[in-house]
């Protein structure tokens, strides 16, 4: 049958029972809406169709559950695409302020230097198990949250928490440690 003369409900239906073809159409109509979408939420241009796509394939997937929109797709398509637009924003957020505060809190307490002093923080990371290594850059880097990490590392989001905890505690003791052996092998010479 020709899915380009079905109204908007009949497609949903079909798609939702597995029609790829009705899915296609529901893509072919409503891409410009999305599109639009993401432009008005001020998604760069170039990110744009990353986030459409995203956004169907997300749709889809709810359908395979037997989830997602029953009659009008439209409505559910603008709102995914707007909940991609606001969690891509809320984990850059969180990577940003993570890298802030592990600065902040590595300039806070340095007790012997007022300029920061990437060397010994190298040095102090390389130190660290690559377990905590791992860590750190999955939570305060690449801003992702305990409970994303928790079925990936086999562990509670609670635990996840805690060993990120003792992460960023074991990072800042090493650290504190390499300005000492510095300041010892400065006062030597």
């Amino acid at each position: 049958m020709n899915q380009a003369l079905w109204d908007e409900t009949e497609l949903v239906t079909a798609a939702r029972y597995g029609d790829r073809d009705a899915y296609a159409e529901l893509y072919r109509r409503f891409r410009p809406a999305a599109r639009a979408a993401a432009a008005a939420l001020r998604v760069p241009r170039f990110d744009r169709d990353d986030i459409v796509d995203e956004a169907f394939a997300n749709i889809l997937s709810a359908f395979q559950r037997g989830n997602g929109p029953v009659d009008q797709f439209r409505p559910y398509l603008v709102a995914a695409v707007r909940n991609l637009v606001y969690n891509q924003t809320r984990r850059d957020y969180r990577a940003d302020e993570g890298c802030r505060r592990l600065s902040v809190d590595l300039m806070r307490d340095q007790v012997f230097s007022a300029e920061f002093e990437p060397e010994p923080l190298h040095r102090a990371l390389e130190q660290l198990p690559l377990r905590w290594q791992h860590i750190l850059h999955e939570v305060e880097v690449d801003g992702r949250r305990p409970a994303e990490l928790a079925g990936e590392l086999g562990m509670s989001a609670n635990a996840v928490a805690a060993l990120s905890s003792r992460a960023r505690r074991g990072l800042r003791t090493a650290y504190f440690e390499e300005i000492r052996k510095d300041r010892r092998e400065l006062a030597a010479v």
